[in-house]
């Protein structure tokens, strides 16, 4: 109630099922708290409602498919919750239908392109998650649909990539990245990207049609190619229109 001087309300732990509490989202219509705990490998579920004493209500540890869980997003409509192994370079579906006895519905194992996955970004109405990798320096792309993740596509971009932003209203992703060449690199995974003709490729600003972008392989000093497949299209060492 006074910005200028936050007081304590209450807190739960020290307890095993939060030890290296690492990330968390809430849900603000019942109070339920979804943490990541990173030496525990574990969600723990807190329940908020009383602020002056928040209480553990349930907890699930697996090293396999929570290894160090760095990003959660709670979907309260569909009563799971999405969660990045950094670790386990994994991304896993959990349904927490019941607060007291959350269970692992799904999980896909990638080494390639979520090893020390860092960031998450959620698509809602089109049920596609977004990840990207520290150490594979990757957009992951995945359809969350059913209760196992399925992978759409990826890209490689730029080193160190940490955290995730999405833009629903343009259907854009936001990546920030920490190491050697700090930037922020926008991309489009709009409907026409993912299934029209596909990212534009280009050898010059010229090939661009959309304003606003420049030709990734012309941008001055670095060199966004195209790295794999995104999406189906592209190869090897393809430029790709990017804002």
């Amino acid at each position: 109630s006074t910005p200028a001087a936050p007081a304590l309300l209450g807190y739960a732990g020290p307890a095993t099922e939060l030890q290296g509490a690492h990330s968390m989202d809430l849900d603000p219509v019942t109070g339920l708290a979804y943490v990541g705990a990173y030496i525990v490998n574990a969600l723990t579920i807190v329940d908020t409602s009383d602020a002056m004493a928040p209480t553990i209500v349930g907890t699930i540890s697996s090293a396999d498919f929570l290894g160090w869980p760095v990003q959660i997003i709670h979907d309260a409509m569909r009563m799971r919750v999405i969660m990045a192994g950094a670790g386990s370079k994994t991304i896993a579906i959990l349904d927490v239908t019941d607060p007291t006895m959350p269970t692992i519905a799904g999980a896909v194992h990638d080494p390639a392109q979520l090893n020390a996955v860092a960031g998450l970004a959620y698509d809602k109405p089109n049920e596609r998650l977004f990840a990207t990798s520290v150490i594979a320096n990757t957009l992951w792309v995945g359809d969350v649909s059913g209760s196992t993740p399925a992978k759409l596509g990826g890209v490689a971009y730029f080193n160190g990539s940490r955290d995730l932003t999405y833009d629903a209203e343009r259907e854009l992703i936001y990546g920030v990245s920490q190491w050697a060449s700090p930037e922020l690199a926008i991309y489009d995974v709009s409907a026409s990207a993912l299934h029209g003709a596909g990212p534009t490729m280009c050898a010059s600003n010229s090939d661009c049609a959309k304003a606003g972008q420049t030709c990734g392989c012309a941008a001055t000093g670095r060199r966004t190619k195209l790295r794999g497949l995104l999406f189906g299209y592209g190869g090897a060492d393809d430029c790709v229109c990017e804002w």
